[in-house]
């Protein structure tokens, strides 16, 4: 990503893609926060240290291409929804169902937004040290992060708890 961050312009749909390209969206560039997660739970669903996400309100969100090669994993309500072929994780669907947590790296264009912080770092990896200037936020529900990974509605009430205290 460059330096220079895109001005939010009325309108402006950026495009995002799974790695095989099977699976596509489009989605506004209207996000309502962006946050880097820490939870086991996101450690694991991306295989990374860390699960960086924009989110933005569910009807925002179109998938353009490959509807049929999603695999979700939970309800309507909450859910994780990755490619069937290749298993990228693309969004989530969290806070009851209003809302989809875009995974930035499935993301085409760049986004307008950029993470303010880092949350849940208190379950952390342990090989991974925070070297920005975003917000750390440990969570008092960090010491409930050994639901199953596929918990994905208790996994969403925890981060709905965090998102009330930074986004208002």
């Amino acid at each position: 990503m460059s330096a220079r961050i895109p001005e939010v312009t009325p309108g402006r749909m950026l495009s995002g893609e799974c790695l095989c390209g099977d699976v596509r969206y489009r989605v506004e560039d209207r996000f309502r926060y962006a946050l880097n997660c820490h939870c086991s739970q996101c450690r694991k669903a991306t295989g990374s240290a860390f699960k960086p996400f924009a989110g933005i309100e569910r009807d925002k969100l179109s998938i353009t291409h490959g509807q049929d090669g999603l695999t979700v994993f939970g309800d309507e309500h909450a859910q994780d929804v990755h490619c069937r072929r290749c298993g990228s994780l693309l969004y989530s669907v969290v806070r009851d169902g209003q809302y989809v947590h875009v995974t930035l790296g499935t993301l085409v264009d760049e986004p307008s937004i950029r993470p303010s912080a880092h949350i849940f770092v208190g379950s952390k990896a342990p090989w991974y040290s925070i070297t920005d200037s975003c917000r750390n936020m440990r969570s008092s529900a960090d010491d409930t992060d050994h639901y199953p990974l596929f918990d994905v509605r208790r996994r969403g009430r925890r981060c709905d708890a965090v998102l009330r205290l930074l986004v208002r």
